[in-house]
């Protein structure tokens, strides 16, 4: 059986996966329907970018980036999470929605083309189903056989990946831990106490991130 967001969304990285409902044990809600990001991103530098994502409560911090393939970090082409890891210390407590302290950031020599990340959980009110699909883990099939037994997830804004899709919905408001294939194979969630890189993300030619609106 395939995915319900393959079939809609395999050939339009701007086409967003719908739905009614949601998925029963994950207990996510809708989020933001009414302060959706701009899904024009090609022309927004990262401090817009980041500015734009600190408007709607969600806790920013910079992140490396990577260059010709080598992350910024001291590690380079080594680096084994090129451009999506913190460029501070402490970023769970650091991250922000000051646009002050947002814009020093990436005002800072060499940081200007730092990647976005955003703080998962009670803090930013959001959490994130991330859909990765590998060769041996589809996320989309596993969504589609929990979709079967209990019913389509209903998120308001999701952002093509390199291999599937995250999905944005609203933090319940009880504590959310993180979890990596718990939901099933190719499925995780992004909650309290970690992050995910924003809709923007620049690395090697196929692993950017790319926003969708919610019909």
């Amino acid at each position: 059986m395939r995915s319900k967001l393959s079939e809609e969304s395999h050939n339009s990285a701007q086409r967003p996966f719908t739905g009614s409902g949601k998925i029963q044990d994950l207990s996510l809600q809708r989020a933001y329907s009414d302060q959706l990001l701009s899904s024009d991103l090609a022309a927004k530098s990262k401090l817009q970018l980041a500015l734009e994502h600190a408007k709607h409560g969600w806790r920013v911090f910079p992140m490396h980036s990577t260059h010709g393939g080598e992350c910024s970090c001291s590690r380079g082409g080594d680096c084994s999470s090129s451009g999506k890891h913190s460029r501070i210390k402490g970023w769970q407590n650091a991250a922000t929605i000051d646009a002050c302290v947002i814009t020093g950031w990436w005002s800072r020599a060499n940081w200007q083309d730092s990647n976005v990340g955003i703080t998962m959980g009670s803090s930013s009110n959001v959490v994130v189903l991330n859909i990765d699909n590998k060769p041996d883990a589809s996320g989309e099939q596993t969504l589609a056989d929990l979709e079967a037994v209990f019913e389509s997830v209903c998120p308001a804004y999701i952002v093509k990946t390199g291999r599937g899709w995250h999905m944005y919905f609203r933090h319940p408001g009880v504590d959310v831990r993180g979890s990596v294939g718990t939901l099933g194979p190719g499925l995780d969630l992004r909650a309290d106490g970690s992050c995910v890189v924003a809709a923007g993300f620049s690395a090697q030619v196929g692993n950017n991130l790319s926003a969708s609106r919610d019909a």
